[in-house]
């Protein structure tokens, strides 16, 4: 490819012998991906930075470096720009033939909710007769992936015969630029919580890269119930809708919700119209997530009859309030994704929610090892408030002593909340189903859809409902 057309996009402060004509093999963001010809971007980050390692790519046979800062006297091409994060972004959008310019683009963005509305609002899109492609947690490694996967994602998806495309926008991606050259036919903005306090440093920074995307988006759909959200989004502007589970003031509201063991339903209220949702989806927050997927698809212009189709053909989603059915047994079991303090309690009281009164919550959880610390003695606290028992493990521990982790859970607890600490995670599935009783409803909560556990020997393969099914069987 040639360079002009990488630079197309570019702010540039200034350049030297980048010849638009000059002929590029690929694009590098870290050293060890340089090829001879390949154009290197540096790249400032966490762990290191881009611009310490020009001379290395140089020698590995990189044509050009795009810098953010005065390149050596002898780097012979260069370009400097004011965010090579950006340029990332729209450079990889550009070799992958602009794809992000020509699909029909949804965010999904909240602490919680993201990978299920996403599922929803494409199964709403596809059931209205349009192929549609999903990037997020559900489909991949990462929440929303580096430029130089996703943008050819987008591509192969554009390939494949999609016209839309939905995806979930982390608040690390939207901090890091990597969707910087893409403008949204919509995003949903589902809840603002505590978590990430450890990347972004603060609640406020955290709230400010989920606000970035509302300059990015033609419509944006608020969750009127969260106050994160609402005190985010302000005042209703120009392309802000709202949608809500209690107030018909949103544009979007759900009237008569029921829930069940079965699934739920719930008559959506849309500009004075009523119409029936049903699913066989568990909990509240499943309904809630619904009606944002359903809210965006309206303001894409589907029709409700493919909204209600949409919606009820989502049978389960990986990871999210999943039943587990074990062979031969009564054992109520049910794996969630809840890592954070909100999504815990969300997920405790959507199983409430549908229990009787003489039944009892067990609910299973770690947090994770290298990642936010302050939410650790709140999950605690949360756990003691909404769960009849708690049981405290593992939950990818990285480098982190397990050990630790779970002190700090626990301090969060008052002393009376019936506690059992067991840091083999694979011990405490064991635990919890063997000491289960016939009125116990067992919630392992963290792992959801991963199918490993990583510790400081590195990942291994784990998946939960086949430790429950085991469990169960050794019963």
């Amino acid at each position: 490819m040639k360079l002009g057309k990488l630079l197309e996009d570019a702010e540039i402060v200034s350049a030297r012998g980048a010849d638009p004509e000059l002929e590029i093999s690929g694009i590098a963001a870290h050293t060890d991906k340089v090829k001879e010809g390949s154009l290197f971007i540096c790249i400032k980050g966490k762990n290191g930075n881009g611009h310490e390692h020009i001379c290395d790519a140089i020698k590995r046979g990189a044509a050009v470096i795009v810098t953010e800062e005065e390149p050596p006297d002898d780097c012979r091409r260069y370009v400097r720009v004011p965010s090579a994060r950006s340029f990332w972004a729209a450079a990889e959008n550009a070799a992958a033939g602009r794809p992000a310019d020509r699909l029909r683009l949804i965010a999904v963005t909240g602490t919680n909710g993201k990978s299920s509305v996403t599922r929803m609002l494409r199964s709403i899109i596809e059931a209205g007769g349009e192929r549609c492609g999903e990037i997020g947690t559900l489909t991949g490694t990462m929440t929303t992936p580096d430029p130089d996967v996703l943008y050819p994602l987008l591509a192969a998806m554009e390939r494949d015969g999609c016209k839309s495309a939905v995806m979930e926008a982390s608040s690390h991606a939207l901090a890091l630029d990597k969707l910087a050259p893409i403008r949204y036919a919509g995003a949903v903005f589902t809840n603002l919580t505590l978590d990430h306090t450890d990347f972004h440093g603060s609640m406020e920074a955290y709230g400010a890269a989920k606000a970035k995307l509302f300059g990015m988006c033609e419509k944006a759909l608020v969750c009127l119930d969260d106050p994160g959200m609402k005190a985010l989004s302000e005042a209703k502007k120009d392309g802000r809708y709202f949608y809500s589970m209690e107030s018909d003031a949103a544009d979007f509201t759900a009237r008569g919700l029921k829930c069940t063991t079965g699934g739920f339903r719930y008559d959506l209220l849309e500009n004075g119209r009523l119409y029936r949702i049903t699913s066989p989806l568990i909990g509240r927050f499943h309904a809630q997530n619904s009606l944002a997927a359903a809210g965006m698809a309206r303001l894409i212009g589907i029709d409700p009859c493919a909204v209600k189709r949409g919606i009820a053909s989502v049978g389960t989603i990986d990871g999210r309030m999943m039943p587990v059915p074990v062979k031969g047994s009564k054992l109520r079991a049910f794996i969630d994704y809840a890592h954070t303090p909100d999504a815990l309690r969300v997920a405790c009281l959507s199983l409430r929610e549908c229990m009787k009164p003489d039944e009892r919550l067990t609910v299973i959880f770690g947090c994770g090892g290298d990642r936010d610390r302050t939410k650790r003695p709140v999950m605690g606290k949360v756990a003691a408030q909404y769960a009849d028992k708690s049981i405290i493990t593992a939950d990818n521990s990285r480098s982190e002593d397990t050990y630790e982790i779970i002190r700090e859970i626990v301090s969060g607890m008052p002393p009376y909340a019936r506690k059992v600490s067991i840091a083999d995670r694979r011990q405490a599935i064991a635990y919890a189903v063997h000491t289960a009783l016939k009125n116990d409803v067992l919630l392992f909560c963290g792992k959801g859809h991963e199918k490993y556990e990583i510790n400081a020997d590195g990942s291994h393969p784990f998946d939960e409902a086949d430790e429950i099914r085991k469990a169960a069987a050794s019963r």
